[in-house]
């Protein structure tokens, strides 16, 4: 087909990408997306969703938010139960549907297309790199990776910058990441497909990147750092879950992080008051 396909592992870069093609900022045929943040969840069985959508309605609290979309209505009621079970249906079909067109994209892919992967370093975009290599049914003769992490502005100043994640870049400045793409070749290729095994056989609930690969750690990881910005007085959750993401040199999501903060208050090493898992409708202190 002698396309240009871009492939990225976020809402963000994804968007990004499309209006820099749309732009004409850079060139290409196609953005693919994969959508779920794989540094999350079970990884080990994804040729089926089923464990993570499992996962992913364990921590978006799903009862709780269709709860909070309903709070005026009596759940009693026949409109309330037909539109909770539609919110239900909805939020699986779409997951699933996000995973069927992403696989029918990649195994699509073929020889004569020229395939730009963009990451950074972090375990999120990593790790969906690392399952994409595993789904390609192509050779690598023209597949690059473009790492955003080799990129520093303003080096030695105090507004220095490194990107975490392709979502943090201008579309503007693409051009700039597209010049410093590596051919993944067949050493490259295999690090990454060993890195990928380890993770799906340890198959843990949280992963990061540390000393150039990612590793699987424990599910409470960010616990004491999420501690350290939980303030003595009843605050805004969102204050705490934005200077977490703010802070962390690890790259994770607000889902991921309140999903933590309701853990902390199950376990009694936070207070809250509001409804109880919500970001906007609950204040939390230590």
């Amino acid at each position: 087909m002698d396309r240009v396909i871009h492939i990225c592992f976020s809402a963000s870069a994804g968007g990004s990408l499309k209006h820099a093609i749309k732009s004409e900022v850079i060139k290409g045929d196609k953005v693919i997306c994969l959508y779920d943040d794989l540094s999350n969840g079970p990884i080990d069985k994804l040729n089926t969703i089923d464990k993570r959508l499992k996962w992913l309605k364990k921590i978006i609290l799903y009862e709780e938010l269709k709860n909070t979309i309903l709070l005026k209505e009596d759940k009693n009621s026949e409109f309330y139960k037909e539109i909770y079970n539609e919110l239900e249906v909805w939020g699986v079909r779409e997951f699933k549907e996000k995973y069927d067109e992403y696989h029918k994209e990649i195994i699509n892919v073929d020889n004569e297309d020229t395939i730009y992967f963009w990451c950074a370093e972090n375990a999120m975009e990593l790790t969906g790199l690392m399952y994409t290599l595993e789904l390609l049914n192509c050779s690598l003769d023209k597949t690059y990776l473009i790492n955003a992490s080799e990129v520093t502005y303003n080096q030695g100043m105090i507004n220095e910058f490194t990107p975490r994640a392709i979502g943090e870049i201008a579309p503007k400045r693409f051009p700039e990441f597209m010049k410093i793409s590596k051919k993944i070749n067949e050493e490259m290729y295999q690090s990454l497909s060993e890195n990928f095994k380890v993770l799906k056989s340890k198959n843990t609930n949280l992963r990061v990147y540390k000393d150039g690969k990612v590793i699987s750690v424990s599910e409470d990881y960010f616990d004491e750092f999420i501690l350290h910005y939980v303030e003595e007085k009843f605050r805004k959750s969102a204050r705490a879950v934005g200077n977490v993401l703010g802070h962390n040199k690890d790259l994770t999501t607000d889902t991921y992080i309140v999903w933590r903060i309701t853990e902390l208050i199950k376990n009694n090493k936070i207070q809250y008051k509001g409804k109880f898992g919500i970001m906007r409708y609950m204040e939390i202190k230590k």
